[in-house]
């Protein structure tokens, strides 16, 4: 066989994208015990089973050679440190982390993207690993987006732009401002019902919170920054100064500060603005929210410019 570069080798092996799974199962002594592997892969889908490989090295690998049975926990994105944790040999590997029983007792991981329970059918020498290979005796898919690990880092798998050129219904589903209009009616219709017991209305909503960052701002710069009409701020300033949150600087002045009344209504506000944008984006990971406000922001800032 020719002797290849291992460094080189194991480069170009990198460029091939890997979800990352933790694969779990009981020891000798029947305690939880788990590893971080890459190598998962699936054999067959009639019957289903499953693959996955432990380095000969591997100081849990005597517990997977004794074991009749494993788990393979798929990593959502969020799971990074979960991941970091289980490729770490120290001993007690779960003695501060979550897991709950599954098939025959053996770890289950939450928060998973998938998790496969399966019963070993064969397990092969492969070189410097051994391959284990068993039945899928039961599943579950959570929905949630899987941890990626590519060029030797962790990464987050997206759909790839050339998938999306024909996106389904037509002009109304790929037309960027039918699509943030839609977006911002189902995030804004929620959010009123939620501020109600505040006696605020939107509008007043969004010029409180404006004006409690932004302090002694006229009545254009408001408009301006609330994306709101003339007219509907004009009414919004003169309800808040009516309930006493906010006040002119002087009798003729349109410049508007905010009372400590009003500081103190931003509080519950706030908390509930958070509270809201936190229900609507609890499928997103933090990284996908994290991208999302950030394009948000560019394009904001790029329309503006």
């Amino acid at each position: 066989m020719t002797k290849v570069d291992g460094d080189k080798f194991r480069s170009a092996l990198g460029h091939f994208a890997t979800g990352v799974t933790v694969v779990t199962t009981l020891d000798q002594n029947g305690e939880p015990i788990g590893i971080t592997a890459n190598s998962f892969n699936s054999v067959s889908l009639d019957p289903p089973m499953v693959l996955w490989s432990i380095a000969k090295g591997s100081g849990k690998r005597s517990s997977f050679e004794s074991s009749d049975h494993f788990v393979v926990n798929v990593l959502a994105e969020e799971q990074i440190e979960v991941s970091r944790h289980f490729a770490k040999s120290a001993k007690d590997m779960f003695a501060d982390i979550e897991w709950r029983p599954g098939l025959n007792g053996l770890p289950l991981l939450p928060a998973c993207a998938a998790r496969f329970q399966c019963s070993k059918v064969y397990q092969y020498d492969g070189g410097d690993h051994i391959i284990i290979v068993g039945n899928v005796d039961q599943f579950d898919d959570t929905g949630r987006e899987a941890l990626v690990f590519h060029r030797g880092r962790y990464a987050v798998a997206d759909v790839h732009p050339d998938a999306e050129t024909n996106a389904p219904g037509g002009f109304e589903d790929d037309y960027l401002m039918a699509l943030l209009m839609r977006a911002t009616y189902e995030f804004v219709e929620p959010f009123k019902a939620r501020i109600s017991s505040l006696d605020l209305n939107q509008a007043e909503v969004r010029v409180l919170t404006f004006v409690n960052e932004h302090d002694g701002r006229g009545l254009n710069k408001i408009t301006y920054g609330t994306m709101l009409s003339n007219s509907e701020v004009e009414d919004a300033v003169e309800s808040l100064i009516e309930k006493k949150l906010a006040r002119r600087v002087a009798e003729e002045s349109d410049l508007i500060q905010i009372t400590a009344a009003g500081q103190d209504k931003v509080v519950p506000v706030m908390a509930i603005a958070k509270a809201h944008e936190n229900s609507v984006l609890a499928d997103y990971t933090p990284e996908q929210v994290f991208k999302l406000k950030r394009e948000l922001r560019r394009l904001a800032d790029r329309s503006r410019s």
